[in-house]
Parts: C-alpha cells; sequence; structure tokens
C-alpha cells in the first residue's frame, strides 16, 4: 500500500512538474517573424525591417548576437 502511495504522489509530481515547469521562470523570446524577404535589391542601396522581439518570461532576455540568414 505505501508503495503504491509513493509512486502515485510520485507519478503526480512529476505530471505538475511537466506542465508547469514549462512556464516557470526564465526568460522566452517571442518573435512576430523570423524571416523577411527583401526581394531584388539595386546594388548600394540601404534597406532595413525591423523586427519585434519580446519577453514573454519573467527573467532578463539577453541577445547576444544576430547574424543574417
Amino acid at each position: 500500500m505505501k508503495k503504491s502511495l509513493g509512486l502515485g504522489l510520485l507519478s503526480l509530481f512529476l505530471l505538475v512538474l511537466a506542465f508547469y515547469g514549462l512556464t516557470w521562470g526564465g526568460p522566452k523570446l517571442w518573435v512576430k517573424e523570423t524571416e523577411w524577404d527583401f526581394g531584388k535589391i539595386p546594388a548600394n542601396t540601404t534597406i532595413s525591417h525591423v523586427f519585434w522581439v519580446k519577453n514573454l518570461g519573467t527573467d532578463t532576455l539577453r541577445i547576444l548576437s544576430v547574424k543574417p540568414g
């Protein structure tokens, strides 16, 4: 009986941890769009595009580098 109860409680704990562990603390990056196609661009032309980035987490989100694809 005690072994069964212990396994049941352990299973319940792991289930709760799996469900809530995904949302506990830390940064969580959200990006509206992950790529942008500029199409054909004439040489020596300056272009730009804004990528909206949001931190949905509870800790500081640090972006350490950005590289073109």
